[in-house]
């Protein structure tokens, strides 16, 4: 997890994160199976990024992509449904015209 501290651009978040997953794959070895990049713990206005690294089995994946409410938390692979139904309202209003 790439977070940002509270002023650093997801721009900046997303080149660190491109820097950090090559070096954790390459230099150390380790499997990066989830990269989350963006502001999720904040100080205010607070300059930086902090880099956290866990342990994972795939019990642990599963609960990472499983679909949430959380609106500040990614969407996992399987959590695509449940934004799917967030939108589906709205394709009907702009794709099936009224009679």
């Amino acid at each position: 997890m790439i977070n940002g501290l509270g002023a650093t651009p997801l721009m900046e978040l997303m080149i660190a994160s491109g820097k950090a997953v090559p070096k954790l794959q390459l230099e150390h070895g380790l499997a990066v199976d989830r990269v989350y990049t963006g502001s999720f713990m904040t100080s205010l206005d607070m300059a930086g990024f902090s880099i956290s690294i866990m342990k994972t089995d795939q019990a642990i994946l599963q609960l990472l992509d499983a679909p949430t409410r959380a609106p500040a938390w990614p969407v996992g692979v399987d959590g695509l449904y449940y934004f799917l139904l967030l939108l589906l309202p709205f394709v009907f209003v702009f794709l099936i015209p009224f009679a």
